[in-house]
């Protein structure tokens, strides 16, 4: 890390040599990381899973966990709270030190459209009303981090990518996951300024929306 302050920017080989040959090797940090996630899968009535059921819900969770940090993180520098300035990145770990620096051969990433459909699929509703780490990840997957605008209430949201409810009271057709979202620009740890939304209201939301960057499938429509 200090290399990659003080040296990287200023040098054409040392700063690259200097991140390479000093960087520390992983601490106990991510093994104590993947035992969270571990105790959070193993909860109440999953206390029993097998250890091969148990390493992949953990994977799992692990990976959306990731997923969802990274987008956070995105999400920050767009806005411009965050500089990534300090991270090793995929770039730096690809390039081939030498004695001659030759010019580096970057190919551009294209612009992801992000599928999504915008209706409640089979497979959600047997697991809405299911608790389960698994569950959820594979709701926030579809769900999270979408700018959308609420028509009624005539404001943005954005759907949270961290976290859901699972309602246990009130009507039967009520009760299961249901999504947290935060007004736009207000995007605070406050749990008690969430704003809560059904699935039903979020794909009849999508489904009339033109989002950029958003391929809208409707029900009925075969998907490209």
């Amino acid at each position: 890390m200090w290399h990659k302050i003080y040296t990287f920017p200023y040098t054409k080989i040392l700063g690259r040599l200097g991140c390479r040959a000093c960087s520390m090797l992983t601490g106990i940090g991510s093994a104590e990381r993947s035992w969270g996630d571990v105790k959070h899968i193993k909860d109440g009535k999953r206390s029993h899973l097998s250890g091969a059921k148990t390493e992949k819900a953990a994977v799992l969770y692990s990976s959306s966990c990731v997923q969802n940090a990274e987008i956070k993180r995105q999400e920050r520098m767009r806005r411009g709270e965050f500089v990534d300035d300090v991270h090793w990145s995929d770039e730096d770990l690809a390039l081939k030190l030498g004695f001659q620096m030759s010019e580096k051969e970057i190919q551009l990433p294209r612009s992801k459209i992000r599928r999504i459909k915008a209706y409640v699929e089979d497979w959600e509703v047997s697991t809405r009303k299911k608790k389960d780490a698994e569950n959820e990840a594979r709701f926030l997957a579809k769900y999270g981090n979408i700018v959308m605008y609420d028509e009624d209430e005539k404001r943005w949201i954005r759907t949270r990518q961290d976290k859901m409810k699972f309602e246990t009271k009130g009507p039967k057709n009520n009760r299961g996951y249901i999504l947290y979202a935060n007004k736009l620009g207000n995007e605070e740890d406050d749990e008690s300024e969430w704003l809560e939304m059904h699935l039903e209201l979020a794909c009849d939301i999508l489904e009339n929306s033109d989002l950029e960057g958003f391929k809208i499938i409707k029900k009925g429509e075969e998907e490209d």
